[in-house]
């Protein structure tokens, strides 16, 4: 019976966790761009939401301050 060197096991041993490990992070840096892209979309839909509110309260403190300082028509949407 021949014996095995423990360095040929060894070097097997590393290269299946060097395989398996590049592997994983493949997978993961693939779920994480897919996270990244669904968080993206989220926020962009949630900041343009947020930045067109913000303008019609501009607008409407605007018109009402106008109303009450020029003394015009009322404002439409009162």
């Amino acid at each position: 019976m021949k014996k095995v060197p423990l360095q040929t096991i060894g070097m097997i041993g590393a290269s299946i966790l060097l395989i398996s490990s590049i592997i994983f992070g493949f997978a993961i840096s693939f779920q994480l761009q897919q996270v990244s892209y669904i968080e993206k979309d989220f926020f962009q839909g949630s900041i343009l939401d947020m930045s067109s509110a913000l303008k019609r309260v501009i607008f409407a403190a605007a018109e009402f301050t106008a109303y009450y300082i020029y003394n015009h028509d009322e404002p439409d949407w009162l």
